[in-house]
C-alpha cells in the first residue's frame, strides 16, 4: 500500500513538473525570410502578471541582444496577443538564431530557434547600373572600382554569380556603354551625360540643352534633333513610345516613328517650385516640394495627389511603379512608401536597409541596389498587391 501511494505521488510530482514547464514555456512556432525581411511567429505566452515580450537574436546562438521596442509602454511588445514580428536588420551572416521572451510575474523564455540565411547579391565594387533579362531570371550588373569596370551575369532566383568579366570603358575616347541608364549623369562618348534608349535600342542623350543627339549603336551615327525647349533630363516610355523630357517645371514629350526618329514635340508648363521626377515604369511624373505631392498623367496632364496620413511632410527623390503600385523612397530614409495608383493613398510603408539608387522589377519582385556597410548590395521584396 505504501508503494502504491509513493508512487502516485511521484507520478503526480512529474506531471505538475510537466505542466510548469510548459506553462513556462514561450511557443515559438516559426521564422521564416523572405528577402530582406524575416518573419518570426508565436504563440501567446500562457504568463500570469504578463508585461511584455522581449524579442531576441544571435549570430552564434549564445549572446542574444534585444531588436523589438520593449522599452515604450504602448509598443506591440506589450500586447500579449501580438505574436507577429518582422525583422529587417539581421546581418547578412550564414544563419542567425532568435527566441522569444515574456516578462510578467515571472520571466519565461522560448527555445532557440535557428534560420540558413539567404545572403543577397554583393559585390565590392560600386555598382553603376543592373539590368533584368526578361524570362531569363538573370540580372545584369555593371560595376566600377576607381581603376577597372566590370560586367555580372547573376541568376537572380538563388542570387550565384554566372560570369564576370572585366571591362575598360574609360581608357579609349570612343568607347560607350550602352545601356538603359535613365535620368542620371555618368561618364559617356563625347561628353553626352543623360542617355536612354528605345525598345529597338536606338540611343537619345542631352547634355543639358535645346538639342537631342540620336545615336545608332549599330553603326554609331549620330544625328541631331534640335528641340524648342530645353531639357536636362531624358527618358523612353515604352508604353507609348515616346521620349519624355524634363527640366524644372517644364514637362516634354517627343513622339518617335517605327525608325525611332523623333517627329514632333508638345509640352506643359506646370506651377510648381520643385523639380519635377520621372516615375520609372509609368506614364507619370512626380512635382514635389514643400505642401505638395502632385502626380501628372502624361497621357492627358491629369492631377492627382499622393496621399499621406497626417499630411506628414516627406520629400521624396527617387519613385518607380509596377503592378499598379507607386513605389517612392526619400534621401534620408531607410523606408519604401507604397502607394496605390488607382486613388494615390499609401497602402504601406516598408523597412529596408539603404535608401536605393535604382528600381527594378519582374513579375513577383521589385529589386534596388544601394551601398550598406560599404558593400554594394542587390536587394528584393515581393510586389505589394
Amino acid at each position: 500500500m505504501c508503494k502504491k501511494h509513493l508512487l502516485y505521488i511521484v507520478s503526480l510530482v512529474i506531471l505538475l513538473v510537466g505542466c510548469k514547464d510548459q506553462i513556462q514555456t514561450v511557443q515559438l512556432s516559426s521564422a521564416i525570410q523572405n528577402g530582406n525581411e524575416i518573419t518570426i511567429k508565436w504563440m501567446p505566452a500562457n504568463i500570469s502578471g504578463f508585461k511584455y515580450y522581449r524579442i531576441m537574436r544571435a549570430s552564434d546562438g549564445q549572446h542574444f541582444s534585444t531588436i523589438n521596442d520593449a522599452d515604450s509602454v504602448g509598443s506591440d511588445a506589450y500586447n500579449r496577443n501580438i505574436t507577429t514580428f518582422t525583422d529587417t536588420s539581421f546581418p547578412y551572416v550564414d544563419s542567425v538564431y532568435y527566441k522569444i521572451m515574456a516578462f510578467g510575474d515571472e520571466i519565461i523564455s522560448s527555445q532557440n530557434i535557428l534560420v540558413h540565411i539567404k545572403k543577397p547579391i554583393q559585390i565590392s565594387e560600386s555598382i553603376e547600373n543592373a539590368y533584368i533579362i526578361p524570362g531569363e531570371n538573370k540580372m545584369l550588373v555593371y560595376g566600377f572600382n576607381g581603376s577597372n569596370s566590370f560586367m555580372y551575369l547573376f541568376d537572380y532566383t538563388t542570387n550565384e554569380l554566372i560570369k564576370k568579366a572585366t571591362i575598360n570603358v574609360y581608357s579609349s575616347n570612343s568607347a560607350v556603354f550602352f545601356g538603359n541608364y535613365n535620368g542620371k549623369s555618368m561618364a559617356f562618348w563625347n561628353g553626352y551625360s543623360v542617355f536612354t534608349t528605345n525598345n529597338n535600342g536606338n540611343l537619345y542623350s542631352t547634355n543639358g540643352s535645346y538639342s537631342i543627339n540620336l545615336i545608332n549603336r549599330q553603326n554609331l551615327v549620330t544625328t541631331t534633333y534640335q528641340s524648342s525647349n530645353y531639357i536636362n533630363q531624358l527618358y523612353y516610355i515604352s508604353a507609348d513610345n515616346t521620349l519624355l523630357g524634363l527640366y524644372y517645371n517644364k514637362i516634354v514629350l517627343y513622339s518617335l516613328n517605327y525608325n525611332g526618329d523623333i517627329t514632333s514635340e508638345n509640352y506643359k508648363n506646370f506651377n510648381y517650385s520643385g523639380y519635377s521626377i520621372y516615375i520609372g515604369n509609368s506614364n507619370l511624373i512626380y512635382c514635389g516640394d514643400t505642401g505638395s505631392r502632385i502626380i501628372l498623367n502624361t497621357n492627358n496632364w491629369q492631377e492627382n495627389v499622393l496621399s499621406i496620413p497626417n499630411n506628414v511632410y516627406k520629400e521624396f527623390t527617387f519613385l518607380y511603379s509596377a503592378k499598379n503600385v507607386i513605389y517612392a523612397c526619400t534621401n534620408y530614409e531607410n523606408k519604401l512608401y507604397c502607394f496605390s495608383m488607382t486613388d494615390f493613398k499609401l497602402i504601406k510603408t516598408i523597412n529596408i536597409r539603404f535608401i536605393p539608387n535604382k528600381f527594378m522589377s519582374d513579375s513577383n519582385y521589385l529589386f534596388y541596389y544601394g551601398s550598406s556597410n560599404g558593400i554594394s548590395i542587390i536587394d528584393k521584396i515581393k510586389l505589394v498587391q
